[in-house]
C-alpha cells in the first residue's frame, strides 16, 4: 500500500510503518494555524537532533532521514496539500493526530480514502482531547479506535477497536505507550483488511454527543470540585495530562524552574483547605477533602521551554 501519513510529531507508529512492508510515500506534519515562537524553537531543536544523530522527535527530520517527501499542513493550506497529495497518488491516507479536519477534497483522493487512529473507544470521547477527559472522568476502561475519515470529527465507520484496563494513577507516559502499541496493531490490521478488500467497517452512532473538547488552563481549575472529589480522583488526574502547576498556585520560580509530579496519595486528611499545598520537613503535600497527595519536584528548564513554545 502506498501511504501518505499525517501526524503532529514523530512516534512509534510512523517509525514502525516506515519499517513495514508498506510504502510511505509522503509525510505531512499538521500544525496549528497561527505561527508562534514554538515553530522556530522546535525547528532549531529538530535540526540539532538530526545533526547530532540523536533520537528524532520531529516529522521533518524523520522525513529527511528516510528520504520521504514532506509537507506542512495547516487548515488554510489544504488546497496546496490537496495538490501535493494528488501528485503522490497514494492508495490511502493514515492519520494519527492533527489540528483541524481533512476536507473531503483531500480524504477522497486515495482509492481507499483515509483512516484515523483515535485514542478512545468510539463513539465515546469523540473530539480532539480524549486523553484529558478520560483521566478527568476517571474512566478506567479505555481503548483506541481506527475509523474511516468522513466529513465530521471522529464519526466515520469503525474498522477496529481495542480496549484496555487502566489503574488509578496510571502514568501518562505508560498510557501513551499503550496507545502507540494498540494504534500500530489496529492500523496494520486495517491496512491488511482494506488491501484484501474486506468490508469490516461498522457504522457508529453519529448522534452521540461530542465529549472530548479542548479546554483552557483557566477553565481547568474550575472543573475540579475540591469539595466533592475524593483524593484518588485528583491524584489520577495529576498523573495524567494535567500538570500540578496548572491547578496549584505555585510561585513563579516553582512554576518555571521545577518539574512537578504527583507520586502517591494518602487517605488521611489534614486540617487544611482542599487545594492548599503544605510543606513539611520531609514532604510537600497537596490537601484534598479526604486525604493528601505527595508532590515531588526537581529543578528543570523544561517548564520554561514549554512556556516559550506554547
Amino acid at each position: 500500500m502506498k501511504i501518505v501519513y499525517i501526524g503532529t510529531k514523530n512516534t512509534f507508529i510512523i517509525e514502525q510503518l516506515l519499517n513495514s512492508r508498506h510504502n510511505i510515500i509522503g509525510i505531512v506534519e499538521s500544525r496549528p494555524e497561527n505561527k508562534t515562537v514554538s515553530y522556530f524553537i522546535t525547528r532549531i531543536f529538530d535540526l540539532f537532533q538530526f545533526l547530532t544523530r540523536k533520537k528524532l522527535i520531529g516529522l521533518s527530520s524523520r522525513a529527511i532521514a528516510s528520504g520521504v517527501p514532506y509537507k506542512i499542513f495547516k487548515n488554510s493550506s489544504q488546497k496546496k496539500v490537496e495538490t501535493w497529495i494528488r501528485q503522490l497518488n497514494p492508495d490511502i491516507i493514515v492519520v494519527q493526530s492533527m489540528f483541524g479536519l481533512l476536507k473531503k477534497e483531500v480524504f477522497s483522493i486515495p482509492v481507499y480514502g483515509a483512516i484515523n487512529y483515535h485514542q478512545a473507544p468510539l463513539p465515546n470521547y469523540r473530539g480532539p482531547n480524549p486523553d484529558f477527559w478520560i483521566y478527568h472522568d476517571m474512566e478506567l476502561l479505555s481503548g483506541g479506535t481506527v475509523h474511516i475519515i468522513d466529513a465530521t470529527a471522529d464519526t466515520g465507520n469503525i474498522i477496529g477497536i481495542e480496549r484496555f484496563q487502566m489503574t488509578i494513577g496510571l502514568p501518562l507516559e505508560t498510557y501513551l505507550l499503550k496507545h502507540q502499541e494498540i494504534g500500530l496493531k489496529l492500523i496494520l490490521k486495517a491496512l491488511e483488511d482494506i488491501e484484501a478488500q474486506k468490508d469490516i467497517s461498522v457504522p457508529q452512532d453519529k448522534s452521540a454527543t461530542a465529549k472530548a473538547r479542548r479546554i483552557t488552563k483557566a477553565e481547568l481549575r474550575s472543573l475540579i470540585d475540591w469539595e466533592a472529589w475524593p483524593v484518588e480522583r485528583i491524584f489520577h488526574l495529576l498523573r495524567g495530562p494535567v500538570n500540578p502547576t496548572d491547578i496549584i498556585a505555585f510561585d513563579k520560580f516553582d512554576r518555571l524552574f521545577r518539574k512537578w509530579k504527583a507520586t502517591s496519595f494518602n487517605k488521611t486528611p489534614l486540617n487544611e483547605l482542599p487545594g492548599k499545598v503544605v510543606r513539611t520537613d520531609e514532604k510537600i503535600l497537596l490537601c484534598c477533602k479526604d486525604g493528601t497527595i505527595a508532590l515531588k519536584a526537581q529543578f528543570s528548564l523544561k517548564p520554561l521551554f514549554m512556556k516559550l513554545i506554547v
